[in-house]
Order: C-alpha cells, then structure tokens, then sequence
C-alpha cells in the first residue's frame, strides 16, 4: 500500500501541477478562468458576467452602415427591375413552389430592408428595425439559391445575432432616450458575435488545407494583379501564387482568430487582418464583405474602446455617459436561473450547429454547384469562381 502510494503521489502532483499551469495559460491567453467551463452553472455565470456595452455598440452602426450600402448593390435593391421584374425569370427557391412576390411589393420589401438597416446604424427602435431587416433580407435570400455565398449568408447570421443581443445601449437613439438605463450588456452579446468570426475565418482555412489549394492550382495567374507587385518582385509569379495566394491564405484563415485573441499579438494580426481584406475587395467582386469584416475587428479588443478613444480625441473632457462606465458593484454570487441556463444551451446549440453545418452536405444532397447551394453556408472559400479584377 505504501509503494502504490508513493507511485500515485508524484503522478497525482503532476498532474495537478499541469492543470494549475494549464489554468495559468488560459487566463493569460483569453482572459477568462478555465474553471468557468467546468460546468453549466460557471458557464453561465461567465456569458451573463456584465460587460461595458460601447464596442458592442459601434459594431451595430459599423454593421447597419455596410448593410445600406449593400442593400442597392448586391442584394440587388439598385437594379429591382433587372433583378425581380421578370415573372419569367428562371429562379431556385429554398422551398420548392416559392414564388417572390410581385415587382411592386418586392420594392416595398427592399424598403422594409433598408429602413431595417437605417435603424440599426442609428440604433432608433432597435428590435423592430433588426427584426425588419432580418425578416426582409431572410425573404430576399431564400428565394433564389443562385445567389448563394458565403458573405450573403453572413450578413444574415450576423443581423440575426444582433438582435437577440443589447446592442442599442451606446451609440444609438434608444440609449439617447433611456439616459438613465444601464449600458452593460450580457457578455455572450460579445461572445456570440466573435464566435461567428471564427468560424468564417478558421473553417475557411480548413477547407484550404486539400491538395488543390496547397498545390498552388485553386487560384493559378492570381499574382499578376498589382497588389502582388512586391512580392512578385521579390518572388516571381508562381512562388507568388504558392507561397503569398495559397500557403499564407491557409495560413491566415486557420490561425488569425487565435492570434487577435491573444493580447500580446493582436495589433500585429490586426494589420495582417487589414492588409488581407483590402488586398482581397480590389481582387474579387465581393461587395461590402472586406469591409464588414474590417468594421467588426474592434470586437476583439476592450470592450471599452470607444471610450478610450474618444477621452483621448477630446482631450479628456467630460462628455457624459459616453467616456464614463461605471463598473458594476460586486454582488454575492447567486445561482443562475433556469432562463439564463436555457439561452447558455442554446448558445452551446448555434455554435455546434455552425461547426456542423459546413460538413452537412451528406444530407443536402442534390444541390450543386449551378445553383450554389452547398457554396452557400459552407464557408469553401474555393469553390468559387470569382471574378478577377485583373486590369490589362
């Protein structure tokens, strides 16, 4: 008895040293104590912790705003006739026998859109307006599976996440109206949102690492446009297209979340995240996404930013709630209730649904590449043929 003692001793002594190290890393990578997933109730408790609800804030009018430009460009709101006025039109509904609705009312639809989208910017009667807009856009999006990609379905995501979150507590006309409301929100608000990035980022990189991509053949001549001048200075063309278009595109998309995550390294991947994005809206005809995901990586960094730029804009003037956030008094932990338990499920829920969803297409057989249904949710960054703007 005493030698197996003396063997579990040293055994049990590691590994408690790993997990009081592997604790140690946790917090020093994302800030949080590993403890708060050792079951429902800590989860909890960390996604309803309260958090200054300012960047959150700026992210909704950054969104809104990138969703008004969109609405007349690519979801087609500045060309109706083209898009919609043809009864004839050959279209690929979601739902066998959907039929959009006359050409009249389709306009009032991209109206609903569009004042849905003017109200998030402004953050004026925020639920209604998130809701207008997501239900329109949802309607627009459904109709025809030929528009698919991965952008269009973002923006939907993301209008839907907004809406369930708080996101009208600074920077908007109902936290001008409610003065006196608080301005924290629940810390999933954050959360949810940042989650969604990562799957865009990470699974487009995992859809990346296949023989054609890392082969350099997905995306051949691309080092010929003028972004890719220094490096096909420097490389030549196909060590351009190997190395700089494929290799670090894998690379980017499957660690680029990890590193904004970690404070010590964020600026850096921030730049990264910068040049990637605008290399990327002169490469493709990709509408407003570079510059969606452009506006929302502020999310990454304090949540109290807004303030601090602003306290250093004005020169440290007193500008009311807007620099000032109080913090919230420590209160004696209570258990979480039963709704709160139920919405950290359903967040569990949406985040294994979004991992499952891009590797689902053994159930949505029948979709092809014609009418991009699989192309549409599957964040496969490859499988499209996108337009080069490569000028003569």
């Amino acid at each position: 008895m005493a030698k197996a003692a003396s063997r579990n001793g040293p055994g049990k002594s590691r590994w408690s040293e790993f997990r009081a190290r592997l604790a140690g890393w946790f917090i020093a990578y994302c800030g949080h104590d590993l403890r708060c997933l050792q079951s429902l109730d800590s989860l909890t408790a960390l996604m309803y912790r309260p958090t200054d609800g300012a960047a959150l804030g700026v992210a909704r009018a950054l969104f809104g705003l990138m969703m008004l430009i969109d609405i007349p460009e690519e979801r087609g709101g500045g060309n109706l006739d083209f898009r919609w006025g043809d009864p004839r039109a050959c279209r690929f509904p979601l739902v066998n026998g959907m039929e959009p609705l006359g050409y009249a009312r389709m306009g009032v639809v991209y109206l609903v859109m569009w004042l849905g989208a003017l109200g998030i910017t402004l953050g004026y009667r925020f639920r209604l307006t998130c809701l207008m807009f997501v239900t329109s856009y949802w309607y627009v999006f459904v109709l025809d599976k030929s528009f698919w990609n991965n952008h269009s379905y973002l923006y939907g995501l993301l209008g839907t996440l907004f809406l369930f979150t708080d996101a009208n507590k600074f920077l908007s006309f109902d936290a001008y109206k409610n003065r006196t409301s608080s301005q924290e929100v629940p810390f999933w608000n954050y959360f949810i949102l940042k989650y969604q990035f990562f799957i865009l980022y990470f699974l487009a990189g995992l859809k990346k690492m296949c023989p054609e991509w890392l082969s350099g053949y997905a995306m051949t001549n691309l080092s010929y446009h003028w972004v890719f001048l220094p490096f096909r200075s420097l490389l030549g063309p196909q060590l351009t297209d190997l190395l700089i278009v494929h290799w670090f595109g894998c690379i980017f998309d499957t660690l680029v979340v990890f590193f904004l995550i970690y404070a010590p390294t964020r600026k850096t991947a921030t730049l990264f995240a910068c040049a990637f994005h605008l290399m990327n809206s002169r490469l493709f005809h990709i509408g407003m996404f570079p510059w969606t995901c452009l506006t929302q990586l502020p999310l990454y960094y304090s949540v109290s930013w807004p303030r601090l730029v602003w306290k250093k804009v004005s020169f440290g003037e007193s500008s009311g709630k807007f620099t000032k956030h109080q913090k919230p008094k420590k209160q004696t932990p209570q258990p979480p209730s039963k709704r709160r338990k139920i919405v950290t499920g359903t967040i569990l829920l949406y985040c294994g649904l979004q991992l499952f969803l891009p590797y689902s297409h053994f159930i949505t057989k029948g979709y092809n590449n014609w009418t991009n249904g699989l192309y549409g949710y599957s964040w496969d960054m490859v499988s499209a043929n996108l337009k080069l703007q490569i000028p003569p």
